[in-house]
């Protein structure tokens, strides 16, 4: 396929060259100009349509994100109080069990033979060793072990 160099002559009467295809008429020019600029037009109006559409809901979007930041402000807020709660929770159990420790080491002191060094009555030390702990330890459980800590106000 051969190109020459064709002048544009249309109505406009711009000083234009194309490299076309022999062969190829002036109208068929025109035409696929005129084309190819209804195109841009068409394009162009899209693109303004859909960039003001993506301005609107760029604005509900935001508005929507904003709300959720407050929420997230605000359940982190709620957090840190849970967590400084817990905090004292657990710290208020070691310290009632540290003590009904201490009490129960009192109790086997003063229940221990004083000339063998031997508890005098295993079986009354267990049995007032878990009434002692429970006195102090409401809604916290140690089993195994594992410490968990519950909480009625979440």
């Amino acid at each position: 396929m051969t190109i020459e160099k064709k002048p544009h002559r249309c109505l406009c009467r711009r000083p234009m060259y194309f490299q076309v295809p022999i062969g190829v008429t002036f109208r068929q020019l025109h035409l696929q100009r005129t084309m190819l600029f209804a195109f841009r037009r068409v394009k162009l109006a899209a693109m303004k349509k859909e960039m003001k559409l993506l301005q609107n809901s760029h604005e509900e979007e935001r508005v929507e994100l904003e709300g959720m930041e407050a929420r997230f402000t605000e359940l982190e807020a709620r957090f840190i109080q849970l967590r400084a709660e817990r905090m004292h929770a657990l710290t208020q159990f070691c310290l009632d069990y540290v003590e009904a420790l201490l009490v129960a080491e009192d109790i086997a002191d003063q229940l221990r033979d004083p000339l063998s060094g031997t508890l005098f009555s295993p079986e009354l030390f267990y049995y007032f060793f878990p009434n002692l702990i429970r006195f102090s330890i409401q809604n916290v459980f140690f089993f195994f072990g594992v410490l968990k800590v519950t909480d009625d106000s979440i």
